[in-house]
């Protein structure tokens, strides 16, 4: 929700951001509902074996144990993420800037400039196309490869806004949040429905529909907001 809580607050005024990120809030939970349904009638399922479990005596919670499970999982996924995200973001900045030493001459625009065909649909340019692929690692990476490829410090928050402002529509930001929530699924999920499936055809057959559901919505809302 990060993604579109930058995009909506830097695009629209605050009341209509907070509608639009409801909006897609429940827009993921009727897709996974459909998604649901559609997989449960048509996967084959699997027999599981019941689960037993005692259960412990009931007692007051102990807020100071609660409190430092809390901190310790919250430190454990931080250390994760950031080796992830920090990662990611090394890789972007290295192939943004090599072999020319600019944006405009590096590879990532060259691959960047072949995939805008895609981005054009939903109403942004190649920028916003390779930080929707960025967040394959993680969601976080996405303002990161902004803030990359606008030559802006990944940290000032003012200035990112200000390059979204200037780069795209508030139809391309509605189509940009919509296409980011509903598919671009990171590696940990991927490895979860690999898990699920039994297979990786199953899982990459999954995958592809969720991608032309996902971006075949982003184009409706797209081509809807422009419209209205």
């Amino acid at each position: 929700m990060g993604v579109a809580f930058l995009f909506a607050f830097a695009l629209f005024p605050a009341g209509t951001a907070l509608l639009v990120v409801l909006g897609v809030s429940c827009l993921n939970l009727f897709m996974a509902g459909v998604v649901g349904r559609i997989m449960h009638a048509t996967l084959p399922g699997r027999y599981a074996n019941g689960l037993i479990m005692e259960l412990p005596l009931y007692h007051r919670p102990n807020f100071r144990t609660i409190f430092g499970n809390v901190c310790t999982r919250a430190v454990l996924f931080l250390r994760g993420a950031a080796v992830n995200i920090f990662a990611a973001l090394i890789v972007v900045w290295a192939i943004s800037t090599f072999p020319g030493g600019t944006v405009e001459t590096s590879w990532l625009y060259r691959f960047g400039r072949w995939l805008e065909p895609l981005g054009s649909f939903l109403g942004f340019d190649w920028r916003f196309t390779v930080a929707l692929l960025s967040s394959f690692v993680a969601k976080e990476t996405t303002a990161g490869t902004l803030a990359v490829l606008f030559s802006v410090g990944a940290t000032d928050h003012e200035a990112v806004v200000q390059a979204l402002r200037a780069s795209i529509t508030p139809a391309g930001a509605l189509a940009f949040i919509v296409a980011s929530n509903l598919y671009i699924p990171c590696i940990a999920s991927i490895s979860v429905l690999r898990s699920e499936l039994g297979s990786w055809g199953r899982t990459l057959a999954l995958l592809a529909a969720m991608f032309a559901l996902a971006m075949g919505m982003a184009c409706a809302v797209y081509h809807i907001a422009v419209f209205v």
